[in-house]
């Protein structure tokens, strides 16, 4: 008698349905996981508010009375945690939202937790940010802002309140800035290369962020992390453009370039070369031959453009200035445009570098560090050179 063996493995339509449930257990997984994850935000912003109702009740005892609005700054909380808080005096609310939440939470005097934003709160909002069109954006050194639909939104680091929504919690996406003080459509925005930033809107300056030596420009050096209002009392006109250095602010009014912040290179250009302006002043222009178009800041030097010449002023010591000396000036100074072709149609400032274009070519000039000057070399200019054209 024969035996045959028996073939064995999967038909066509068993492997079909190992398939289909395979698909479908991980999809089952996947939801799971995803609500295991919203369940844990959830916590996280209970215990956030939990620890901040602690937080508000010592300082109630200590002051007499729940602190001010601008507490908020000091309420410690999650990275991925926004704050708002509101307060009476014999009052208040807190409301804690997060992007990974979904949802938002608040609290009250009576250390109850409730579902949802406090009266006034916007809690968490579905960003659209997909939506949006984008019409300008400027990279500070670790954050981001940008200009949609007439309104700015940043994202990155928010020490200090730079990215201008109410709080000090970094942001991983972009958060809408908080322009309910703006007036009119935002036309300009800088993220500076440290902790604040400047717009412009309806020919107004609007500054948020770090103002430890007046870089906001509002009078004051106290920090502000929503926009406030650039003192333009001393300005002829109104303000077209807006640019952020570390520590200085500048902008452009009918033509005339205005500084504010910290002066000890010169970046202000209005001789001074100590302390700081918190409120605007004017660059000393009477060596440029007509009005400016743009203005770039660096770190600690400033340019700008005007009818077709480049002019500096602030810090020298890299050749960043451009007239052929590596000495700062704290007056604006004529950049040495004897090799480039054409006029100057705009400049842009780096760290302790220039660079501009003239007649559709590049010129840089400064610290040459790392080939930054694009001239196939690493040596300091202190005068434009021609951008080495592609090989």
């Amino acid at each position: 008698m024969s035996i045959k063996n028996k073939q064995s493995g999967f038909t066509i339509v068993e492997l079909l349905i190992v398939i289909v449930v395979i698909a479908i257990l991980a999809t089952i997984t996947f939801v799971a996981y995803g609500g295991i994850q919203r369940s844990a935000a959830e916590a996280t912003l209970k215990s956030d508010l939990r620890g901040a109702s602690r937080q508000l009740d010592v300082a109630q005892i200590e002051q007499g009375s729940y602190p001010d609005d601008a507490y908020v700054n000091e309420i410690q909380a999650s990275d991925d945690t926004t704050l708002e808080y509101t307060s009476e005096g014999e009052t208040f609310c807190l409301t804690a939202s997060s992007e990974r939440a979904g949802t938002a939470f608040y609290v009250t005097e009576g250390n109850v937790i409730e579902e949802g934003p406090c009266d006034g709160h916007d809690g968490f909002v579905e960003s659209g940010v997909d939506t949006l069109e984008f019409e300008a954006i400027s990279a500070g050194n670790s954050h981001t802002c940008a200009i949609a639909d007439g309104k700015v939104y940043c994202w990155g680091n928010n020490g200090y309140g730079r990215l201008g929504n109410g709080s000090t919690v970094n942001r991983h996406t972009p958060v809408a800035v908080d322009t309910s003080l703006m007036s009119g459509t935002v036309t300009s925005i800088s993220a500076s290369k440290d902790r604040h930033t400047c717009a412009v809107a309806s020919g107004q300056a609007y500054c948020w962020g770090s103002n430890s030596t007046g870089q906001l420009g509002d009078g004051s050096t106290n920090l502000r992390s929503t926009p406030v209002l650039v003192d333009t009392s001393t300005m002829s006109g109104t303000v077209s453009y807006i640019a952020t250095g570390i520590a200085h602010t500048c902008a452009v009014a009918s033509g005339q370039a205005y500084c504010w912040g910290v002066a000890s290179s010169g970046q202000l250009g209005n001789g001074q070369t100590v302390g700081y302006r918190n409120t605007p002043v004017a660059a000393d222009t009477s060596n440029m031959s007509s009005t400016l178009s743009s203005i770039s800041t660096g770190n600690n030097h400033t340019c700008a453009v005007a009818s077709g010449q480049a002019y500096c002023w602030g810090r020298g010591s890299s050749g960043e200035l451009g007239d052929g000396s590596a000495t700062g000036n704290s007056n604006p100074l004529s950049v040495d445009t004897s090799l480039m072709s054409g006029t100057v149609k705009v400049a842009s400032a780096g760290n302790s570098y220039t660079c501009a274009i003239a007649d559709s070519k590049s010129y840089c000039w400064g610290d040459g560090e790392q080939g930054r000057l694009g001239n196939n070399l690493t040596t300091q200019q202190s005068a434009p050179v021609l951008v080495s054209p592609l090989p």
